[in-house]
């Protein structure tokens, strides 16, 4: 019907040690091209010497990185009551090695292998700078249990590592310290396996790590200002910090400029006085753009979230209402009053009886009426005036006075 019987009593057991139990793989000496690593692990004890005659003999195995696969055999001479080895050589300083130990059964005519270890590798420790500390943090991969971490810290007048703190964590984060002053560390792992009659507790060092704690928080972001001068084609920028204890967290002003909303920005200026907080941007044909003010301070790191701020062109374009073609050096040609943030124009002028005695598209229009009597003229203009988001068309309508 469904229903459940009472539970079984408890049974519990072990696997028959006949593999050996890796139990260490702790870093002896830190370095890029001369460090060691200790390896140990308890040899097999219970054997089937009906299958298993002997002599004995380990392979011992290495892959770089904690989880890594690539294994390769390194020694291949150790007997049944060696139970250590130390690697040598090796890149301490920036890798981790994981090993696994291979038990072989090397009896003449009947090699084979009996079983392996388990894998494990190093503690390897990593640090990240930040503004007066330094961000412990650590990885491992092993088949015991690791129930706490001592982390030790190097006393800068005795050379000696001390311990510093005792946690459970991955992590730690070493406050209080002053930027730009090398740090040094190792952590040390505390563990066991469950199983009786192997080494407890099992002890492993991490490489040993330096670091320098950097300022790495960015200045206060900057609000800024633009006006633009139109008749004298340039911006005014002036901007400021939001409190007064920003200042000293800036070492420089980076000015940013874009002709258009949709260009990127790009570097037009470095101030290297953080008391000047104001420059004049002077352009040739058009004012249009947008600008951000960066402050930079002397790690290197930069605000952010500043204020952008945008200009645009003033379109102005005027015609005269009279000219005189009377070859005097004077009023010759009939030109624009005012031409300013101008791309094109598209002009049409007409005699009294609709007749088009001239057309341009330059926005000077030179038009000498050489071939035109004294008279009044039309015209219809469209002018395609500049602005900071594209071109935009305007209209306009009038007449001219030509006196010979």
């Amino acid at each position: 019907d469904d229903a459940e019987s009472y539970p079984s009593r408890e049974a519990c057991t072990t696997l028959k040690r006949d593999v050996p139990i890796i139990t260490n793989v702790s870093v002896n000496t830190t370095n890029k091209n001369n460090g060691t690593v200790f390896v140990q692990w308890s040899k097999p004890t219970q054997l089937d010497s009906l299958v298993t005659k002997g002599p004995f003999v380990y392979h011992i195995y290495r892959t770089e990185g904690i989880n890594g696969t690539n294994f390769i055999l390194i020694d291949s001479n150790l007997m049944l009551n060696d139970t250590t080895f130390i690697d040598q050589n090796l890149n301490t300083l920036e890798k981790a090695y994981r090993y696994q130990i291979h038990f072989i059964n090397n009896t003449p005519n009947n090699r084979f292998e009996i079983g392996k270890s388990a894998k494990a590798s190093s503690v390897f420790l990593s640090i990240i700078p930040t503004n007066f500390a330094l961000k412990l943090s650590w990885v491992e991969s092993v088949p015991w249990t690791n129930k706490r971490y001592v982390i030790y810290k190097k006393n800068k007048i005795t050379g000696i590592f001390d311990s510093l703190t005792t946690t459970l964590e991955f992590r730690y984060t070493d406050t209080e310290l002053l930027n730009d002053s090398v740090y040094c560390y190792k952590i040390k792992s505390i563990g066991n396996y469950t199983l009786s009659g192997l080494i407890n507790p099992i002890l492993n060092w991490s490489q040993e790590l330096c670091k320098e704690p950097k300022d790495d928080i960015p200045p206060c972001a900057t609000n800024l200002n633009a006006e633009a001068e139109c008749l004298n084609y340039r911006n005014n920028l002036n901007w400021s910090l939001p409190f007064d204890s920003c200042i000293g967290d800036v070492d420089r002003f980076e000015i940013f400029y874009k002709p258009s909303q949709i260009a990127p920005f790009q570097l037009i200026h470095t101030i290297n006085n953080k008391n000047i907080q104001n420059y004049q941007h002077n352009l040739i044909d058009y004012i249009a753009g947008c600008y951000e003010i960066i402050g930079v301070d002397i790690n290197g790191n930069r605000s952010v979230n500043n204020e952008i701020k945008c200009v645009d062109n003033c379109p102005v374009y005027t015609l005269p209402n009279v000219f005189t073609p009377n070859e005097d050096s004077v009023n010759d040609l009939f030109t624009p009053k005012t031409n300013q943030y101008v791309k094109s124009i598209d002009l049409k002028i007409y005699n009294r009886w609709g007749v088009k005695v001239f057309e341009t598209e330059n926005p000077k229009i030179l038009w000498d009426a050489k071939n035109c009597s004294e008279g009044v003229y039309s015209y219809i203009l469209k002018v395609n005036e500049v602005y900071l988001n594209g071109i935009k068309a305007s209209q306009q309508k009038g007449i001219i006075h030509v006196f010979k």
